[in-house]
């Protein structure tokens, strides 16, 4: 049996088509900057103007994603951008599995800080911050009848997609597979456990690592 990739799609501080990522990845120049995030002075890369305003509009065209982290609109947003490269449509009942390494970042510093301010959690605290919710609202976003499943596996979370995909086409229980990995770990909270760890870039040369 062969497995075919048929579509590629995502969006990233590299760009939001396969030809803005292929000039990024030819250019020699990084894309990091010194910002503030929080109050703590971070190098990030985080998406251009065009590619967060095409996330706003996402995130503006139905009332139930305006309570959505960050993680789900940029699945959703890639997700539709790959499905129409492919040509695949909601009759072909594909199934859908996201994976992320760092989950809900934003809403769950947002919720734990309103928990520790008012002692009380939010209702949308739980659905919204759940490892499962991207891959069942990408599945909800293209109305796709499949199997969805979530996962997380440290860095190789995307790449454990891929091979879950293959795997439910192989056993015959699919017939296609979207897969993909989606971050958005430009918090305060999760910068700073990456700087707990060491690894977190503290240089000023021309390749800060």
């Amino acid at each position: 049996m062969s497995i075919y990739i048929t579509a590629l799609a995502s969006i990233s501080p590299l760009g939001t088509s396969l030809d803005k990522v292929w000039e990024s990845y030819k250019n020699d120049a990084h894309l990091l900057e010194e910002k503030n995030i929080g109050s703590q002075k971070s190098w990030v890369a985080g998406l251009n103007d065009d590619a967060k305003q095409e996330i706003e509009a996402l995130k503006n065209s139905d009332l139930k994603y305006k309570s959505l982290d960050d993680t789900v609109l940029f699945a959703m947003y890639a997700s539709r951008k790959t499905l129409k490269q492919a040509g695949w449509s909601s009759k072909d009942n594909f199934g859908v599995n996201f994976g992320s390494s760092r989950g809900a970042t934003a809403l769950f510093e947002k919720y734990h800080t309103e928990f520790l301010e008012k002692d009380k959690a939010s209702t949308l605290s739980s659905p919204t911050t759940t490892l499962g919710n991207i891959s069942s609202w990408v599945a909800h976003d293209l109305q796709t009848q499949g199997p969805e499943i979530s996962h997380s596996i440290t860095c190789s979370t995307a790449l454990h997609s891929l091979l879950n995909g293959v795997a439910w086409v192989k056993s015959g229980m699919a017939n296609k597979f979207l897969v993909g990995g989606s971050e958005a770990p430009l918090t305060p909270f999760t910068i700073a456990q990456m700087k707990a760890l060491k690894i977190y870039a503290r240089g000023t040369e021309a390749y800060p690592c």
